[in-house]
């Protein structure tokens, strides 16, 4: 399969068009919960964090350093469970909050696994014919290995610019190191997109209303869920070890 950015434009402008107001409606929501300030301050850093991470990630994406750009996406990843914690109604994100802060060196996993099914097994609709806590649970499975340095982190370092033959009619590869390939960009910004698009439905679930989060932003979402499920960067059903591996691979013509 030949990759071809044009095919991944709708999920791609729907994202581009809800993260502003996603963001900002997030912010507003966790200053304005009734709880203990505690509980609203760890939320707000998990938040911060999460949207300097998101920066970076496309900062990193820009320069053609991939592979940053994915180990960034890996720690982006964590605080999302917080952040909805502390945005959804359920007493569960409050009960998961206060698990968080008050047990000592307690792993954001554990915490996950405590509550999901009480946070994202709560949520209305599925995301790719998957539950949410289903998806999300492969999701984090699979991003784990990008914790740290590791061979697989090889791949999104590499383009492959040209195939060569060698004068034994051996195939060879040239390629670059850190040289930004589209489909890596694009790939990242994909599951980029799948967090902010997590927290768009957190919104949604509060039933968070403004002038700047109204229904103009769920058709968005709408529009998004659409594009994702016509992407030829995702095959069908998800396993997302096999996505985080999966590039397509268009031989470059023979010089």
């Amino acid at each position: 399969m030949v990759f071809d950015k044009n095919t991944e434009s709708k999920w791609f402008h729907a994202f581009k068009n809800f993260t502003r107001p996603t963001l900002e409606a997030v912010d507003s929501i966790i200053r304005s919960r009734v709880m203990p300030k505690t509980l609203i301050l760890h939320s707000d850093i998990a938040f911060m964090f999460m949207r300097k991470a998101l920066f970076y990630i496309n900062s990193a994406n820009d320069n053609g350093d991939h592979a940053i750009a994915l180990s960034l996406l890996r720690q982006c990843s964590d605080p999302l469970f917080i952040v909805e914690c502390g945005i959804t109604k359920s007493a569960s994100g409050q009960a998961a909050l206060e698990y968080w802060v008050n047990t000592p060196d307690v792993k954001i996993g554990n915490v996950r696994k405590q509550y999901a099914e009480k946070i994202w097994g709560q949520r209305r609709g599925e995301i790719l014919g998957m539950s949410w806590n289903m998806f999300f649970s492969d999701f984090y499975s699979a991003i784990q290995d990008y914790a740290h340095y590791n061979p697989k982190m090889l791949q999104w370092t590499f383009t492959v610019d040209a195939l060569l033959n060698d004068s034994d009619s051996n195939m060879l590869f040239q390629t670059s190191l850190w040289k930004y390939n589209p489909e890596n960009a694009t790939r990242i910004t994909l599951y980029q997109s799948v967090i902010v698009y997590a927290l768009a439905r957190s919104v949604c679930d509060y039933e968070f209303k403004t002038k700047s989060w109204n229904k103009d932003i769920e058709k968005l979402l709408d529009k998004y869920e659409e594009g994702l499920s016509e992407s030829k960067l995702i095959r069908k059903p998800v396993i997302w070890k096999n996505e985080l591996l999966g590039l397509t691979f268009d031989l470059p013509s023979t010089r």
